[in-house]
């Protein structure tokens, strides 16, 4: 829409600096200049309905915001770290009065928040904002400029219901005229006030004298008077100076519409003028000397009652006596011409239907086609997005979040953060599986609180950490989880995700209440072989469906599990078979085991236990067992004579 707007400004400016040079130095006839700046307003208000194929790129208009956000990242921000992450499902309330439910926000305040990188911070989106701050403005500008003219035309609707019937002598020269320009006699009304003659109404407009000019003005001097009004009603410039009211209530900012205002309304006088010139050929000098006499009187008495469409008077000395000039050089051409008509639809179908070239994905014929270059391992069909899977029936609000529309900007992020990130900016809870992604540099201390790693400060700084562990002896990923170059401007979030994860050889599964992000291999094994465990009783089926809100980083699945045990009053049994114990490299165990038990990061905010755990665990490999009064964490499809 930017690039749209920017671009139909430019265009319209660039018609009138031509306008204005043609006009200056050509001299056309005052009909073709008229039209000329015509086609400036009506490129302001014309729909985008065609491109071109020789009309310029709307990528300038992007080009341009780049270059004027300083800040040239346009993503969302994350809450500032420390701040309290907002519940992702607005839907979802905790349940009042219930142990679980009423402990979990003071559980919640012991964990540490993670805020979203300093890099993505940064990228502050500073010209989204202002771009919303300046439509604001612009629609509370029209609002102002639409009332202003309403209260203009509705002050002189007054002045015209007190109107009365124009004297017959005038009425006889209406029609005299009206015959001689080939229109139909517009009723003729006397009001108080006017300063000037002029068509009131749009379907059948309505000449209305000043009381005060006609006691003053001779009757002889009012033909040529008539005849310069009778022009405009041929020429349909009451229609013109409707459009262009329209044109300023929407514009009313823009200086190329004011130009193109005030030149409309000189060269609308100045053809009206050679119409008169055409019709009473022998009475320039007369009409010159009235319009003084009008222009003198409004000098001495300005008009009580304002101009409903004040688009067609021509302001200015320098206008006026260039009017005159003219005048008195005798008749000039008063018609546009088949030359200047031939020519104004050229330039009209130049101008008028430009748009972004952004909608245009079709090859336009006759244009050449850069040659595609194609490399031996290229595939043989076009690559397509990995298709998400659902599980269960998802959430009303997570679907409204999923159609919310992003804007990102990134430059070298793991997904880890973009998903973070997403996840606390449209409140979506959103799960990296470990076992597809590899974790970015981040390693486990022995010594750490809730959510995250750290040393107290009065001991000394513990011994370098074993290398990162990995969730399965001799695992291999299925990316390392960098994402060099993203950047999408209103797209739905689900898209986006789409996209991304997809541009990494990954999927994403739609829990009721959470994102997965895994491999299509794993989330297929998944679906398969290891669903979601469903079947349970007694107390534990009530506290699996307890909304729980968690965030670790760096953290080991046994001090989670003291956690959850803790906060949620639900005993947690670990299965030290196949879990590295705390602090231990997968290497050292004496046996094989399922899982490091390590998670570099995990945050979901107002999900049921039940479905935290599974995708908690199925991120490392593991998965819970409700027993009839605690839950045993062990591995995938564990025999039940183990158990």
């Amino acid at each position: 829409m930017l690039n749209g707007l920017l671009q139909m400004v430019g265009v319209a400016l660039l018609v009138g600096i031509v306008a204005a040079a043609v006009c200056r130095l050509g001299r056309p006839r005052p009909a073709f200049c008229h039209a000329l700046w015509l086609l400036v307003v009506v490129k302001l208000l014309m729909p985008p309905v065609v491109a071109w194929p020789w009309q310029p790129d709307a990528t300038f208009g992007a080009q341009l915001v780049e270059r004027l956000a300083a800040d040239k990242p346009l993503a969302p921000t994350a809450p500032p770290a420390g701040e309290t992450v907002p519940a992702a499902n607005p839907a979802i309330k905790p349940e009042a009065g219930g142990r679980v439910a009423g402990r979990t926000d003071k559980q919640v305040s012991q964990a540490a928040s993670v805020a979203a990188p300093a890099a993505i911070q940064r990228r502050r989106p500073v010209w989204p904002l202002l771009a919303q701050i300046g439509l604001t403005v612009w629609a509370a500008g029209a609002l102002f400029a639409v009332a202003l003219h309403l209260r203009r035309i509705l002050k002189f609707r007054r002045a015209f219901l007190a109107s009365e019937p124009a004297p017959e002598w005038l009425k006889e020269k209406v029609g005299g005229l009206a015959r001689v320009y080939g229109v139909h006699p517009p009723e003729v009304r006397v009001a108080h006030g006017a300063w000037s003659p002029m068509l009131y109404g749009v379907r059948r407009p309505i000449l209305l004298a000043p009381r005060g000019a006609l006691d003053e003005v001779e009757p002889e001097r009012w033909e040529t008077v008539v005849a310069h009004e009778l022009a405009h009603l041929r020429r349909r410039d009451h229609l013109v100076a409707w459009v262009v009211l329209a044109a300023s209530c929407v514009w009313w900012w823009n200086p190329v519409l004011w130009w193109a205002r005030s030149q409309i309304g000189r060269y609308a006088e100045m053809a009206c003028d050679a119409w008169v010139l055409w019709a009473l050929p022998d009475r320039g000098r007369e009409y010159a000397d009235t319009l003084i006499q009008f222009v003198q009187r409004h000098s001495e008495r300005p008009p009580a009652v304002p101009e409903p469409v004040p688009c067609m008077s021509a302001h200015g000395a320098g206008v006026f006596e260039r009017r005159l000039t003219a005048i008195l050089r005798g008749p000039a051409p008063y018609r546009l011409g088949s030359a200047g008509a031939a020519c104004l639809v050229a330039i009209a179908a130049v101008v008028l239907p430009v748009f972004s070239r952004e909608e245009a994905t079709e090859p336009v014929a006759g244009r050449p086609v850069a040659p595609m270059l194609v490399s031996a391992g290229a595939p043989e069909q076009t690559p397509q997005l990995n298709e998400p899977l659902v599980v269960g029936e998802t959430s009303p609000a997570l679907v409204e979040a999923l159609r919310a529309n992003v804007t990102l900007d990134i430059i070298d992020f793991h997904i880890s953060d973009i998903a973070k990130f997403i996840g606390e900016t449209y409140s979506i809870n959103i799960v990296i599986d470990w076992r597809a992604v590899k974790p970015r540099e981040l390693r486990p201390h022995r010594d750490w609180a809730v959510g995250k790693a750290e040393a107290p400060e009065e001991q000394p700084p513990p011994p370098p950490p074993p290398p990162m562990f990995q969730p399965i002896a001799g695992h291999v990923y299925a990316t390392d989880g960098m994402v060099p170059y993203l950047k999408l401007s209103g797209v739905p979030v689900g898209d986006a995700l789409n996209a991304t994860v997809s541009g990494l050889g990954l999927t994403y599964v739609i829990y009721p209440h959470v994102l997965f992000i895994t491999s299509p291999g794993l989330a297929a094994a998944d679906m398969a072989g290891n669903p979601p465990y469903a079947g349970t009783q007694g107390v534990l089926r009530e506290a699996l469906k307890a909304l729980v809100t968690v965030d670790f980083k760096g953290a080991h699945v046994q001090k989670i599990a003291e956690f959850m045990s803790e906060a949620y009053g639900v005993n947690i049994v670990l299965d030290w078979r196949f879990v590295a114990k705390h602090g231990q490299h997968p290497s050292d165990a004496l046996q094989t085991v399922a899982s490091s038990g390590f998670v570099p990061w995990f945050s979901v905010t107002s999900i049921p236990l039940g479905e935290a755990l599974d995708v908690l665990l199925r991120s490392i490999n593991l998965t819970y067992y409700p027993k009839e009064d605690f839950i045993w964490i062990s591995a995938f499809a564990l025999d039940e004579s183990q158990g």
